[in-house]
């Protein structure tokens, strides 16, 4: 069972069985080996750039990070920064098998040798479907050249399709989440007055989300004069613009927990 955190915050082990007996019975259907999950560079606990591993693993790496979940066998998980990341990455992770190097694609192809598919039909998922993000071309032309006899075929829509239906265990997170983001609102709404800063607002969100435990996946904010106003959507990056009265306060403000964010 995964150490607790305030980070990627554990499921239930019978929660994450549920989730891998899905994977496989997608394998089944699709007549595939191996799924190859691609997770992309994020900022850090908050994005949700690796979340179609996240979701099967309960741990998002740094940078480049792939989850090989073989149809026969135990899947692995391979993060980047591997010898100086391994030890709170295994602490964390669902998945038993964490390795890893600086060239996760290396490490891809190395256990999917031993697994015996280099002849194999490769399932690969992307980052997130809905934004058509797949893997990087470098990493698809080596994995092409490494495994020349394996058949590579996109999957990422119907991986994604078994996370729409929510268990039970979700929808709790999924409430606190919606808790978190609604406190959230309250202290921005609470925290503006003539004087403060766009910043300042934007550190207000983060202190109450992190005393609740919880992350932002992002927080634009911006304001303006309605009298005279010269933005029609918040900055993605607050900046030190004093609030004067008969502002208007624009936000994109997502709050959450163990990856499942809530926004209004």
């Amino acid at each position: 069972m995964p150490v607790p955190n305030d980070y990627w915050p554990p499921f239930s082990p019978g929660e994450y069985a549920r989730r891998h007996r899905l994977i496989r019975d997608l394998l089944a259907r699709q007549g595939l080996d191996a799924l190859v999950i691609y997770g992309t560079h994020h900022t850090p606990f908050t994005d949700p750039g690796q979340i179609n591993i996240t979701w099967a693993a309960g741990y998002a790496g740094f940078f480049h990070s792939y989850l090989v979940f073989p149809a026969a066998g135990e899947p692995s998980l391979v993060i980047p920064l591997g010898p100086w990341h391994l030890d709170n990455a295994r602490e964390l992770s669902a998945i038993p098998d964490v390795r890893g190097d600086v060239d996760v694609v290396a490490c891809v192809i190395d256990r999917l040798r031993a697994l015996g598919l280099s002849r194999g039909r490769l399932g690969i998922v992307g980052t997130m479907e809905w934004i058509d993000q797949s893997i990087p071309w470098r990493h698809h032309e080596r994995l092409r050249a490494a495994l020349p006899e394996a058949s590579l075929e996109l999957v990422s829509k119907e991986y994604e399709d078994l996370r729409v239906v929510k268990s039970p265990e979700e929808l709790a997170v999924t409430e606190r989440a919606a808790g978190i983001a609604d406190e959230a609102h309250e202290v921005l709404n609470r925290a503006a007055r003539p004087g403060v800063t766009n910043t300042d607002l934007f550190n207000a969100v983060l202190a109450v989300v992190h005393e609740r435990g919880g992350r932002i996946n992002m927080c634009h904010l911006g304001s303006t004069s309605t009298l005279n106003p010269d933005m029609f959507y918040a900055d993605p990056l607050p900046v030190n613009r004093p609030l004067q009265a008969g502002d208007v306060i624009l936000t994109e403000l997502c709050a959450g927990v163990a990856g499942y964010f809530a926004k209004i």
